[in-house]
């Protein structure tokens, strides 16, 4: 899950956080695809993109959001 600024944190429903996130069809693939942003911004592969996490959250906030929603939503499934 991403700890997200209070600034930049958004409600949405399940069926929203889901069509932010699917990348052909796969909502698993949109959650990997923003991870991997995040993590190349935190080994500092981002360049001069983003300077705080603020900065990165006024981009990805959606995204952020939405895979913290689908996380959440999915987490007990596997505990």
């Amino acid at each position: 899950m991403f700890n997200i600024p209070d600034f930049n944190k958004m409600e949405m429903t399940f069926a929203e956080a889901e069509g932010i996130l699917k990348i052909d069809g796969s909502i698993l693939r949109g959650m990997e695809h923003i991870n991997e942003h995040w993590e190349r911004y935190c080994a500092g592969e981002a360049g001069d993109r983003y300077e705080t996490d603020e900065e990165f959250f006024d981009v990805w906030s959606h995204e952020a959001n939405a895979y913290n929603i689908v996380y959440t939503t999915m987490k007990p499934l596997f505990v």
